[in-house]
């Protein structure tokens, strides 16, 4: 994988301009029917210069995938309330995630190409900094701290938390042919009772 860190700063505009390009053509036309001439020629740059930033079309999805959720999630912490209880939080960031994947469709892509979700869940893992996981880590922390949630490994249940949302919300209704979390309110519900149950929240609604 290519090093994205230390980039000029025309190697930052180029990467996001393709960024730009790619997230409206994947949006369109899917993962597998974009190819990287599409993509070049959509930014107005050439295909050297994409691949002095990106092995192939897969790396670049997935740091794209990186670059919306990052993008997204400090645009919603910026909405919470200061000082917030974790148990809201919580609550909130489930809301997030569901909102983002319907007002954000590439994220369903990535079950267009099981290589591709392969590596996206490779880089997730070996991301220390990654902002979405950052922030469910502390949520759970905080609730751990204040008393609002049971006494638990936080990486362990953030990995859990995450596993199942992202089967719940994507998986499922790939695997299945019906409708999932993000289409079913009850699911849904259900969702976020397991994960609430599991934190040790008493969620009687």
């Amino acid at each position: 994988m290519v090093d994205h860190n230390g980039l000029s700063a025309s190697q930052l505009q180029n990467q996001q301009k393709l960024f730009n390009a790619a997230e409206q053509l994947f949006e369109r036309f899917g993962y597998k029917k974009t190819t990287v001439i599409d993509i070049c020629k959509a930014a107005g740059m050439s295909k050297p210069t994409f691949y002095g930033l990106f092995k192939d079309k897969g790396e670049l999805f997935v740091a794209l995938l990186f670059e919306v959720f990052g993008r997204e999630i400090k645009d919603w912490k910026n909405t919470q309330p200061t000082n917030a209880e974790p148990l809201s939080c919580l609550l909130a960031f489930i809301e997030f995630y569901e909102n983002v994947l319907v007002k954000k469709p590439i994220f369903r892509l990535i079950v267009e190409d099981p290589t591709v979700m392969e590596k996206f869940a490779w880089v997730l893992h070996h991301t220390a900094n990654s902002p979405v996981l950052t922030t469910l880590r502390q949520i759970l922390k905080d609730g751990i701290n204040a008393g609002q949630f049971r006494t638990l490994d936080p990486d362990a249940v953030l990995w859990m938390i995450y596993a199942l949302l992202d089967s719940m919300y994507i998986l499922m209704p790939m695997m299945t042919g019906e409708p999932g979390a993000g289409e079913n309110p009850d699911i849904a519900r259900e969702v976020k009772s397991f994960i609430l149950s599991g934190v040790g929240v008493n969620n009687e609604e």
